[in-house]
């Protein structure tokens, strides 16, 4: 029973980007590596055992790695030298090996990174919003997109709103109103022809057309791209370092694929859960995700198994990863290390 009581604070030792937190971490951090058969370190001699074999474990295969580049490089280049750009060490590892987080001291779990602004270990860290005064992960993506999403309507429909007015404020009718407010002999221009504004509106309509205009286009592009990120099983972090490896490494073809694709369905599900699209994005449900942070078909990739609700969406899910091995992932039995093959940089997934 201690070693389990070690286990739990462990797992407990982190914040979270969830209102309750610590716990809720925890057992997804165990039901994690249950699903990864992963042994999580029960002792502080298991730890410290842990973190320096990893440590050695990346320090050779960034030695192997290097010297595969020089040997990849040197056919490219005259003068025989790579370009090697230091990359961290979660970029070496397989696609569900764990790794260790210095600044917690604690395992960390696949795709998860340490958020220096709030201090904690992040499940599928995204970025850090200061909009949102929080760090955008695993427990709170899909609030965010829905967030978004939402941002983007209100924009629209400000928008449309006052789009004809706001047509009209240099129109002929326009200057119409003000002459035929005086010759009525208001004291003030009236409203007489319909979606004309007054001049005392023109300021708040070319304001509210300007700012919904420039926060709409803004928050819209944003949106498209974290729904992008969702259909390609991306996070912000991931997208940009396969950025990055893709451009440095043009010269020699070598393309770094994502082993977490399953397919743009799938792949949706994996955040939203399997509902429909409107009920998803627009009215996000308030439970705990459904699947684990890191795709796993069957039952193990369920965060909280209930195989009643689960099962026709875990034959879709079987169905959707089997077509995507015909898209350019490799789907193995036995999980692979990255091979460099000298046209392309592939990691194996085990489903």
């Amino acid at each position: 029973s201690s070693s389990n009581n070690t286990n739990n604070n462990h797992c407990n030792n982190t914040t979270t980007t969830r209102r309750n937190g610590n716990s809720e971490y925890g057992d997804i951090v165990r039901a994690l590596a249950s699903a990864t058969n992963f042994q999580y370190p029960s002792n502080i001699e298991q730890l410290n055992a842990y973190r320096r074999g990893y440590i050695e474990r990346m320090q050779e295969r960034r030695r192997q790695r290097e010297e595969q580049y020089n040997q990849l490089f040197a056919n490219h280049n005259e003068n025989g030298t790579s370009t090697i750009q230091h990359r961290p060490n979660w970029t070496l590892q397989r696609a569900r090996e764990w790794g260790f987080c210095a600044n917690s001291n604690q395992p960390k779990p696949p795709r998860a990174h340490f958020d220096y602004v709030t201090g904690s270990l992040v499940l599928n860290m995204d970025h850090y919003c200061p909009w949102m005064f929080n760090t955008v992960g695993y427990f709170n993506y899909r609030y965010f997109v829905s967030f978004l999403m939402h941002v983007v309507f209100a924009m629209l429909y400000i928008l449309l709103m006052v789009l004809r007015p706001f047509m009209m404020l240099s129109s002929p009718e326009y200057r119409q109103q003000i002459v035929q407010s005086k010759h009525h002999h208001f004291s003030t221009v009236q409203h007489l022809i319909p979606y004309v504004p007054t001049p005392e509106e023109r300021s708040c309509i070319g304001f509210m057309f300007m700012m919904s205009a420039a926060i709409g286009i803004s928050v819209g592009f944003l949106c498209g791209f974290h729904i992008y990120l969702i259909l390609t099983a991306q996070t912000t972090i991931e997208f940009n370092s396969k950025f990055s490896w893709n451009r440095l490494h043009r010269s020699v073809r070598m393309n770094q694929y994502n082993p977490y694709d399953l397919g743009w369905r799938q792949n949706w599900k994996q955040v939203f859960g399997p509902y429909s699209f409107f009920w998803a994005l627009f009215v996000p449900s308030t439970r705990a995700p459904i699947y684990l942070p890191v795709p796993i078909s069957g039952v193990k990739g369920l965060a909280k198994i209930d195989k009643t609700k689960c099962e026709g969406n875990l034959l879709h899910s079987r169905e959707s990863l089997t077509s995507s091995s015909t898209s350019g992932i490799g789907i193995d039995e036995d999980e692979q290390n990255v091979e460099l093959t000298g046209t392309n940089e592939r990691a194996a997934f085990i489903v």
